[in-house]
């Protein structure tokens, strides 16, 4: 997926079953698709390679140190993924809206760039989401700032949402259950 692009499923039953890398990209829009990584030869459930998205790049103390930045993922059910659901390493203003994360061990990480570099200039956003029998990192933030609001998190076992290393977490108005 290039940068400036919209990838819009609705209206339509379209699932996609692999890894999206969103490396170095900005100004892109997903929406109304349902991603997966299915289990390969060799593998066990939820300890698959790979995340189902994987976003991707540089970043720094600053929002414009990013290389992938304005990505909005937006009513996407994420299911049956490999190591995690969601990764974002090097990323910001990212806004992940009314999306439902299922069945699964790892959701959503959010913390360095792809050199290992500390990304205080990340923000990031998730709203309206829901995570439905989830383990742990739902999700887990840490160095930037993420603003988790009217989330509703659904029979989980480890965790709720957690934040780390000097992250600023706004959170309000989720549901734990």
């Amino acid at each position: 997926v290039e940068s400036y692009k919209t990838v819009d499923g609705r209206g339509r039953d379209i699932t996609v079953d692999g890894t999206w890398r969103l490396e170095d990209v900005h100004d892109l829009i997903v929406s109304d698709l349902t991603l997966t990584r299915s289990i390969r030869e060799g593998e066990q459930s939820c300890e698959q390679d790979g995340d189902v998205i994987d976003i991707r790049g540089t970043g720094g103390p600053s929002p414009s140190d990013f290389s992938s930045h304005d990505i909005w993922l937006h009513h996407i059910a994420f299911r049956d993924g490999g190591d995690g659901l969601l990764d974002i390493r090097g990323g910001t203003n990212i806004t992940v809206s009314w999306s439902h994360f299922a069945d699964h061990k790892k959701v959503s990480l959010a913390w360095q760039d792809t050199d290992g570099r500390a990304t205080p200039g990340m923000h990031v956003t998730w709203h309206h989401n829901h995570f439905d029998h989830t383990t742990v990192r739902n999700p887990r933030f840490h160095y930037g700032r993420a603003h988790y609001v009217n989330n509703f998190v659904d029979e989980w076992w480890q965790s709720g949402a957690a934040s780390y290393d000097e992250a600023q977490f706004y959170s309000e108005a989720n549901i734990y259950l």
